[in-house]
C-alpha cells in the first residue's frame, strides 16, 4: 500500500498486518475475511479504486463482500477513494462505501491529488464515526483554512471542477498506453508492466536479480525519480518492483527519462 499509510499507522503505534493483493483485482477477500474472523483486527485500510502502487480495481462483488464483512464483524474499513475520478475508460467504479448499508465504512478523497498539491485538501464521509472523525480534526488541527475552502467550492460549483477532470481523463486516455508502449520498448525481456485502467500510477516487476533500490540510485543521479517497490511494504519480498508517477504531461524530456530507465535496467540485469 501507500508507504504514507504505513508510517501514518507506525507513529501511532499501530500493528500492521499486510493481506495479499493482486495487480488485476486488488484485495483477496477470502484473506481479509480471515482476518477479520480469526484476528484481533481494529481497522482495514484499503484502496479499492486504481490502487497505490499497483493500480488495480476492485471488482464490485469483491466490494459488496467487504462491506458485508465489516458489518458482520463490527470493523471499521477506512477506505481511500482519492484517484477513483481518473478513470480512462467506462465509467467512475464505486466505493466500497456505496454498498454499505450500515456506516462501518469510511471514505475519503483528496484534491490535492487532482486539482493542486498546494490546496492540501480533502474529504471524509465517515459513516457511524462522525464524532470520533470530528474529534481527531479537533485535536490535530482545529479547523481548516476558510479561504482556500470557498475558493474549491466555487470551482466546483461552477462546473470547473468536472471540466477539469474530462480534461484529465483525455490526457490520461492518452498517456497511459504511450508510457507502457515506451516502457515495453525500453525494458529489458522478463519485466512486467502494468495495465491500469486508470489513475497515473504503473507497476513493474523487473527481472530476476535486479534490485529497485540500485536502479533508484543510479536513476536519480540523472535526474529521474522512481520509487522502490520496497518502500510499499512491511516486508522485504518487492526488492525487484518499482512504481512510476505519471503525472508530469508527456514531452521528450519524459520520453527520455524512460529510455535511460531502460538502460539502467539492463545494465543490473544478469
Amino acid at each position: 500500500c501507500y508507504f504514507g499509510t504505513l508510517w501514518a499507522l507506525e507513529k501511532m503505534g499501530m500493528k500492521i498486518v499486510e493481506v495479499p493483493t493482486a495487480a488485476d483485482v486488488g484485495v483477496r477477500v477470502d484473506d481479509l475475511e480471515h482476518l477479520f474472523k480469526h484476528g484481533r483486527v481494529k481497522a482495514a485500510v484499503l484502496h479499492p479504486n486504481f490502487q497505490n502502487p499497483l493500480g488495480s480495481v476492485m471488482p464490485d462483488e469483491a466490494k459488496i463482500r467487504v462491506a458485508g464483512l465489516a458489518k458482520r464483524y463490527r470493523v471499521p474499513v477506512i477506505e481511500a477513494d482519492t484517484t477513483a475520478d481518473l478513470y480512462v475508460s467506462g465509467s467512475r467504479p464505486k466505493p466500497i462505501q456505496a454498498f454499505d448499508r450500515s456506516d462501518w465504512v469510511l471514505s475519503y478523497g483528496s484534491f490535492s491529488k487532482l486539482v493542486a498539491p498546494g490546496f492540501r485538501m480533502g474529504y471524509l464521509a465517515p459513516g457511524r464515526f462522525i464524532r470520533e472523525a470530528e474529534e481527531s480534526l479537533r485535536a490535530i488541527s482545529l479547523a481548516t483554512a476558510t479561504g482556500p475552502q470557498l475558493t474549491l467550492a466555487k470551482f466546483m460549483r461552477d462546473g470547473g471542477y468536472e471540466s477539469h477532470l474530462r480534461r484529465l481523463r483525455k490526457h490520461f486516455q492518452i498517456q497511459l498506453p504511450r508510457a507502457v508502449r515506451a516502457l515495453g520498448e525500453a525494458m529489458p525481456p522478463h519485466t512486467r508492466i502494468g495495465r491500469p485502467q486508470g489513475g497515473y500510477l504503473l507497476w513493474l516487476q523487473l527481472p530476476r536479480g535486479v534490485s529497485s533500490i540500485e536502479v533508484w540510485r543510479l536513476a536519480l543521479r540523472e535526474g529521474i525519480s522512481v520509487t522502490p517497490g520496497s518502500l510499499f511494504s512491511t516486508t522485504e519480498r518487492y526488492g525487484s518492483y518499482l512504481r512510476l508517477n505519471l503525472g508530469l504531461a508527456w514531452s521528450a524530456k519524459v520520453e527520455s527519462a524512460i529510455r535511460s530507465l531502460g538502460r539502467i535496467v539492463r545494465q543490473l540485469s544478469p
